[in-house]
């Protein structure tokens, strides 16, 4: 991963100082088969000193983090997002700022490390969510400029599944509505 190829829009997919539910999500990417991440964050700007700043669901609501904060693992820059794209999801990403945390979301990843069921989709559609977590909420960005996404447009979407979409390239394969088989 090159933080120099980063632009806004792009997900970047992280590990973050270790919490207990951070734990959890960790292991839910491990038991997926994937790296051990536990959040995800979407490049908003570059500050006056070349820092990136991200715009990231974290537990009290949708707000601006830098990215050294984090150990980055995966990103999608490849993929192709035009200028109207990227600014689109800068804008969205300005009008969700102070948006709630979804705190059952959180409940469901723990629940799958605990092998419980996972409920059914929850489909956003194009509005604002109430309750958003880091990587339901780059999704919601994806969904709205027409973009590849994994899993759906889905609230139960986690870190591990954006991991597999970077690793995988998964924009290269999408259907007609923007989602990833």
């Amino acid at each position: 991963m090159s933080a120099d190829a980063l632009q806004p829009g792009d997900v970047v997919v992280v590990r973050t100082p270790l919490t207990i539910p951070g734990l959890a999500i960790r292991c839910d990417a491990l038991l997926h088969h994937e790296q051990p991440v536990d959040h995800v964050a979407v490049v908003h700007h570059r500050d006056p000193n070349g820092r990136i700043v991200v715009s990231e669901g974290r537990p009290s609501r949708i707000g601006l983090a830098n990215l050294d904060d984090y150990v980055a693992v995966s990103d999608n820059a490849g993929q192709t997002k035009t200028d109207a794209q990227r600014a689109g999801m800068v804008a969205d990403m300005d009008a969700a700022r102070g948006t709630s945390y979804d705190w059952l979301a959180i409940l469901v990843d723990v629940g799958a490390v605990l092998g419980l069921p996972e409920p059914t989709a929850a489909d956003y559609g194009a509005r604002l969510p109430r309750q958003l977590v880091c990587s339901s909420y780059a999704v919601w960005l994806y969904h709205r400029q027409g973009l590849p996404h994994p899993a759906g447009m889905d609230r139960w979407v986690r870190p591990y599944h954006w991991q597999r979409f970077n690793r995988r390239q998964d924009w290269r394969a999408t259907t007609t509505a923007g989602e990833t088989p």
